[in-house]
């Protein structure tokens, strides 16, 4: 499940991230569809990903942890 959570990070702390992910390969989405059946309609209309451990995901996941943020009582 995703949850929109408000003005965690500025637009500014954001750009980079949005830099990187734009340059990044991505993968269909049937690798992580988990144990429900993947038909091929389904993978093609489903979003793609960063491939879960890629150097690039584990990347921007440390530096959204290490981001500066507003106060807004968020906690990684």
């Amino acid at each position: 499940m995703l949850i929109c959570v408000a003005d965690v990070m500025s637009k500014e702390t954001v750009a980079p991230f949005r830099g990187v992910m734009d340059a990044a390969q991505w993968e269909d989405g049937a690798s992580t569809a988990g144990a429900q059946p993947c038909s091929a309609q389904d993978v093609k209309l489903s979003a793609g990903h960063l491939a879960l451990y890629s150097s690039i995901s584990l990347h921007l996941a440390q530096r959204a942890l290490r981001a500066p943020r507003p106060s807004s009582g968020f906690r990684a």
